[in-house]
């Protein structure tokens, strides 16, 4: 991300690991996942932590942003 520049996409965010990490951080990054389970579970992350970040649901095969991201 340094190199490329923000917002960043984390693929495959799951509900907890890297994503929770740099977002927590401060850093503009989506997070994506295709499993409603782990979209439930990492949107109660992020309001337990006050952390805000954006997940979707979505596959990454059939991946369709609202934004252009920098670092994937």
């Amino acid at each position: 991300m340094q190199d490329h520049g923000q917002p960043a996409l984390e693929l495959g965010c799951g509900d907890n690991g890297p994503f929770y990490e740099r977002a927590a951080a401060g850093l503009d990054i989506v997070g994506v996942d295709s499993s409603s389970d782990m979209i439930v579970r990492g949107r109660e992350h992020l309001e337990r932590e006050g952390i805000t970040a954006q997940i979707l649901h979505q596959k990454m095969e059939e991946l369709n942003l609202e934004s252009t991201i920098a670092s994937i």
